[in-house]
């Protein structure tokens, strides 16, 4: 009988260990974006490109969208309209390691909670290079521009550790993007 139930046992937990996907991590609450990179300069014409990383691990990169939605003046974009900017990122660079993605999501609440250093006037026309990480609240259906690092006209950075080993690894991240 202790047989028996250890067998039935298993064919109830083996469906289970199959069908897990070790290579796919998925955010659970409706968040599709996670992180993001932008260049943007608006100085002397209009020079807008940068890439996203998905749920699902994907980079994938835009240029200069026709359309785009901003986040709004407390840096929340509501997910229609971030759905909508997803659109314009037509091409897969590459994926991440499902488990390095779990990892590196696991830092964003933390980097969230960061304070952003005072702005410092650095250039004049040159426009931003962004990084960016988001948080998502399900109730309202919008997402939260948490800002890791920003330089450019103005230089600022999120001051939390978790922040900067974040901007450290999306750095790596847009090298890998450019080759």
């Amino acid at each position: 009988m202790k047989t028996l139930k250890t067998y039935l046992w298993a064919l109830l937990i083996l469906p289970l260990l199959i069908s897990c996907d070790r290579d796919v991590y998925v955010v659970r609450n409706g968040q599709k974006v996670l992180f993001q990179y932008e260049r943007s300069d608006f100085a002397w014409g209009r020079y807008q490109v940068g890439w996203f990383i998905d749920s699902e691990g994907y980079v994938r990169a835009y240029k200069y969208p026709e359309q785009w939605k901003y986040q709004d003046q407390s840096n929340h974009i509501s997910k229609a309209d971030m759905d909508a900017n997803l659109l314009y990122a037509d091409s897969v660079c590459f994926k991440i390691d499902a488990q390095v993605l779990s990892k590196k999501v696991a830092l964003i609440q933390k980097a969230s909670e960061g304070k952003l250093s005072d702005p410092i006037g650095r250039m004049a026309d040159y426009g931003e290079l962004t990084y960016s990480c988001f948080t998502f609240d399900t109730t309202t259906q919008k997402y939260q521009v948490v800002l890791l690092s920003e330089t450019g006209d103005f230089d600022m950075e999120n001051t939390s550790k978790e922040a900067k080993a974040l901007f450290e690894w999306l750095k790596e991240v847009n090298q890998q993007v450019l080759q």
